[in-house]
């Protein structure tokens, strides 16, 4: 069965879980990994209000995801144990997915092979540990792509592909304001579905951005379709326009769609 989360920003996260709390659909939020784990109160906090912290994004920051290739390879895997033991405790506490970047996008054909391997090997230490608490481990990717070039997607699904792993699956963040108006729901699942671990639905409410009801009930009937069971989660970037309340209540009726 699919779960439907919201993800949160760290900094309001508790007017965040307030509004999430007076929905009538939502009951799980995505965070990340640095909020679920250096703040010990929030599971209890989400707890109270009865919402689930399903999902986890960022699972490394900024630097390490885009720099991956930069990091050396003992301080690499310092890194995966760590990451590992990090990701356990999460499953522990009821996380379902968690999301990682590796710097996909940086990678030149020239560099190609050898980049593919040392992330393989790298997420096989992280994951090594991670079979029985549950979770599952989502390299993300982009989509549309930044670049009509981009390797991101195929060199994804080579790594996954190659760790072979069930607990390894992939992340897409779509941005619905970016798609081509013959974009077709049905063929990108078709496509993507065997792999897919969570959909992410990113957009920006403070510029006017939304996902229209028709657009979200062709990826509702795709998925269902196809027997997603993996995590979709609304990803509203935050701005100085956005309403907190007013997010929620537009996210909990798409909500309400998807569990039609």
């Amino acid at each position: 069965m699919m779960h439907v989360a919201l993800s949160v920003d760290d900094v309001a996260g508790e007017e965040w879980f307030d509004a999430i709390a007076d929905t009538r659909c939502i009951r799980a939020a995505e965070v990340t990994l640095a909020c679920l784990t250096e703040n010990t109160e929030i599971i209890e906090r989400a707890a109270v209000r009865g919402i689930d912290l399903a999902c986890v994004r960022d699972v490394l920051s900024s630097e390490e995801s885009r720099y991956f290739s930069d990091i050396p390879l003992r301080v690499r895997q310092s890194v995966a144990r760590t990451l590992g033991q990090r990701l356990i405790r999460c499953g522990r506490a009821g996380v379902r997915t968690a999301s990682v970047r590796l710097g996909l996008e940086r990678i030149t054909e020239k560099e190609r092979e050898g980049e593919i391997a040392d992330r393989v090997a790298f997420l096989k230490n992280v994951i090594s540990p991670l079979d029985s608490c549950g979770l599952t481990l989502c390299l993300t990717v982009r989509y549309p792509m930044e670049r009509p070039q981009s390797r991101e997607w195929d060199l994804a699904i080579n790594i996954v592909h190659d760790v072979m792993h069930p607990v390894l699956r992939m992340g897409v963040d779509v941005f619905p304001s970016e798609l081509d108006g013959d974009f077709d729901p049905m063929a990108f699942v078709r496509n993507t579905g065997m792999n897919l671990g969570v959909l992410r639905f990113v957009y920006e409410p403070g510029l006017g951005e939304t996902l229209a009801a028709s657009d979200l009930a062709r990826w509702n009937e795709a998925l269902r379709w196809h027997g997603y069971r993996g995590g979709i989660v609304f990803r509203p970037r935050p701005g100085i326009h956005t309403s907190i309340r007013e997010v929620c209540a537009e996210v909990d009726a798409w909500a309400g769609i998807i569990q039609s």
